[in-house]
């Protein structure tokens, strides 16, 4: 039995009651919540999902991994100040990982680009020499992202639900290779989290993906499975996940199970159809459990969520409106939308919020993304420059 602290911390909450009549209220330092807006790792092109655990390691007890360009856009090759090639990795987005002795200060897994191609773990944000340890794979479903890494540590093994992407149907009309694409959920384990060990097949896509139309028959579309949130309880393995659930939901939050083999596609059995997502108009939903009751945390459109906060700068740009929010639920079915979060001074969007659940100091760690914003020329930048997190004392879960 999977023993799954990643997930899971202790605190007696059952007499706690969900709000569900109410507007979601602003999560800051009056509700416990305490943020120092300090980057604990930066430097990077475009990073962001940075997933947390504990392992059993006496000298580096952290590890985390996140995804997307290290150094330059879609991982490409480059031929670097020195005259050096860069040598980039296939597809565009790869999955890194990092350890840290105390939360605060990471060493990227990298290999020396000098020659030798030893590996080594980098502490000057060298992000040349950052080696992914998930790349794309040459496959219809797998062949330009991977990445959203959520995994469970359990004695020594590792298992990552992770998303892919691939060009099912290339269209050389699209600007964009992923302007018609195929989504699924992929599974891996490892002993090191570095070398990993991939399903053969996704553990969850969705039966017509393969060759539909979604630019042109979009609202027929119920696909795109990503972004998945694993679990492990009650002798079965969890997931959430983003999809798209019809015209009305847009993108939403499915779930499916498994009481089998974790690699098994066989083994995965969606608990929500194609049309009755878990929650509507939701995404990057990270679920942990604490005490009875499981929380949530993404970044959808506030406006969807019933959120209009009038101290919010709306920057004219999608990804501003999207900020860290907060759900609830009794039994990771039922959710209600319960809080949010204002993004950090110093940035116009904190998101892509992950969950640490620090059993060490007792406390909730939320790590997430912080987008770059206003450019000089008053363009709206997207990508993500840094990873920092927010923490809530237990104590402030207890219900007396």
């Amino acid at each position: 039995m999977v023993n799954d602290r990643a997930n899971h911390i202790w605190v007696d909450n059952s007499r706690h009651r969900i709000p569900d009549h109410q507007a979601p209220r602003l999560l800051d330092e009056q509700t416990g919540w305490i943020r120092n807006e300090r980057d604990v790792l930066t430097g990077f092109y475009s990073m962001y999902q940075p997933e947390v655990i504990a392992v059993e390691d006496s000298e580096y007890p952290y590890r985390m991994w996140f995804m997307g360009w290290a150094y330059n856009q879609l991982n490409e090759p480059a031929v670097l100040p020195d005259g050096s090639d860069y040598p980039g990795w296939p597809g565009g987005d790869a999955i890194f990982t990092a350890r840290s002795r105390n939360l605060d200060d990471w060493e990227v897994y990298a290999k020396y680009s000098n020659g030798t191609g030893d590996p080594y773990w980098d502490t000057r944000q060298k992000t040349t020499d950052w080696v992914p340890v998930l790349t794309c794979q040459n496959t219809w479903y797998d062949d330009f992202h991977v990445g959203d890494p959520s995994i469970v540590y359990d004695g020594g093994l590792f298992y990552m639900a992770y998303s892919a992407m691939g060009t099912d149907k290339p269209n050389p009309e699209e600007e964009f290779p992923w302007s018609d694409n195929a989504a699924c959920i992929m599974g891996a384990i490892s002993t090191d989290g570095i070398h990993w060990k991939r399903s053969k097949e996704p553990l969850l896509i969705w039966e017509n993906e393969y060759g539909f139309d979604e630019t042109r028959y979009r609202d027929q579309y119920r696909g795109g499975y990503q972004r998945p949130s694993l679990m492990y309880e009650d002798n079965r393995w969890k997931i959430w996940y983003d999809f798209e659930a019809g015209p009305t939901n847009r993108v939403s939050i499915g779930y499916a199970e498994n009481q089998g083999d974790f690699l098994s596609p066989d083994d995965w059995h969606r608990k929500t159809g194609d049309d009755t997502p878990l929650i509507s108009h939701w995404v990057d939903f990270d679920v942990v459990r604490i005490g009875s009751i499981y929380y949530a945390y993404g970044d959808p459109f506030l406006a969807t969520c019933g959120i209009h906060d009038p101290q919010l700068v709306d920057y004219d740009a999608n990804w501003s409106r999207r900020q860290i929010v907060e759900a609830q639920s009794y039994d990771g079915i039922h959710w209600v939308t319960t809080g949010y979060f204002r993004p950090d001074r110093d940035c116009p969007a904190n998101q892509i919020p992950q969950v640490f659940l620090d059993h060490d100091r007792q406390r909730v760690c939320l790590f997430y993304a912080t987008q770059r914003g206003i450019r000089p020329d008053g363009s709206y930048d997207w990508r993500w420059s840094g990873f920092r997190y927010m923490t809530r004392d237990l104590s402030c879960y207890i219900v007396r």
